[in-house]
């Protein structure tokens, strides 16, 4: 399939699981390139100038989104017509709103009491990816939490 939508999913435990759908070009809206403002749309799925939204069912999961964002970020990282994080937000970005995987179901404004995304910058993607990790391991094993003082891997032995 020509066009593709993403979601991966960060379990406290276990490596990140990703999600992918394939759909075809007839069910395709895209702004023109400049076009203010700007939108992305396929089935279920699409990015807004201030939101995202999705649906996808992927070997026998299911996971959707309903989010809002907001975001200071202000680099253009591609201007070689749209590029898919050339438009959207990255490290300071703060999301409200909903996601559900296989009948659970995660809502908030913001999602997170503080972003890992906001005092953070990546060089790519797996940069991301180790600091994601590294973050993991402290505030789940090495860090008190704030409200319990207690280190959340002590709480429930393995």
């Amino acid at each position: 399939m020509p066009i593709q939508v993403w979601a991966t999913w960060f379990p406290r435990e276990g490596e990140p699981q990703s999600f992918i759908q394939g759909f075809g070009l007839d069910g395709l809206q895209l702004s023109a390139r400049g076009e203010n403002p700007f939108h992305f749309r396929i089935g279920h799925n699409g990015i807004e100038e201030n939101s995202c939204r999705g649906a996808l069912e992927v070997d026998g999961h299911k996971v959707s989104w309903d989010l809002r964002y907001r975001s200071t970020f202000c680099v253009t990282l591609s201007n070689k017509g749209w590029i898919g994080f050339s438009q959207s937000p990255h490290s300071d970005a703060l999301f409200a709103g909903r996601i559900a995987l296989d009948g659970r179901s995660f809502a908030g404004d913001p999602l997170v009491k503080s972003s890992f995304f906001k005092v953070r910058r990546f060089h790519d993607e797996e940069d991301l990816r180790q600091q994601l990790r590294d973050w993991h391991r402290e505030v789940n094993q090495e860090r008190p939490c704030r409200a319990t003082g207690i280190i959340p891997a002590g709480r429930h032995p393995a």
